[in-house]
């Protein structure tokens, strides 16, 4: 959405990140890439400390599932739940 100037299609934002390699290795681990491969794509891609500024909110995935979930929990609360629109 950032990329492409089309957030003016959503009321909010959200980027889910994780750190690089952890991106990395889970970018190759998905889709068979080789490690050039995989930076390359990422490479192309608008830096994610960009992303995280322009973002509503911001989802830390390095941890366990249930870490992830809990942030997401918690920012949908914050933002009124899934009803509030």
């Amino acid at each position: 959405m950032f990329e492409n100037d089309l957030t003016y299609l959503a009321d909010k934002t959200m980027v889910v990140y994780t750190q690089e390699d952890i991106q990395l290795q889970r970018l190759m681990e998905r889709n068979q890439l080789t490690e050039t491969d995989a930076k390359n794509r990422m490479n192309a891609q608008m830096a994610l400390k960009k992303k995280c500024e322009l973002a509503d909110a911001v989802i830390d995935n390095s941890g366990t599932i249930e870490y992830t979930a809990e942030q997401l929990e918690e920012i949908l609360n914050e933002w009124g739940g899934l009803n509030n629109q």
